[in-house]
């Protein structure tokens, strides 16, 4: 289910044989994206490297990290809704 990650969306210090404790590096840097064209990409990435995490940790007892795995999809699942809403009306206030 792994999927390649553009590298110039991931930070430094956060390659491939990282990624599964970089998702919450690659979250902050969406969830404080403030460039709108930048924004969908971070999204996607910090998405995927959370997914990839939850996939790794699926046989593993319930843990602090698995909440904050869930509430940092469902924050970036609202940013995303915004983003489109966005799009759709730019500039609406």
């Amino acid at each position: 289910m792994s999927q390649l990650i553009p590298s110039e969306s991931i930070p430094s210090g956060c390659g491939p044989t990282s990624l599964g404790a970089g998702w919450k590096q690659l979250y902050q840097l969406a969830v404080l994206e403030l460039d709108e064209r930048r924004l969908p990409g971070r999204v996607a990435v910090a998405r995927r490297a959370i997914l990839d995490r939850v996939e790794e940790i699926l046989t593993t007892i319930r843990t602090d990290e698995h909440r904050a795995l869930s509430d940092a999809l469902r924050f970036l699942l609202l940013l995303e809704e915004v983003v489109a809403r966005e799009s759709v009306h730019p500039h609406a206030a």
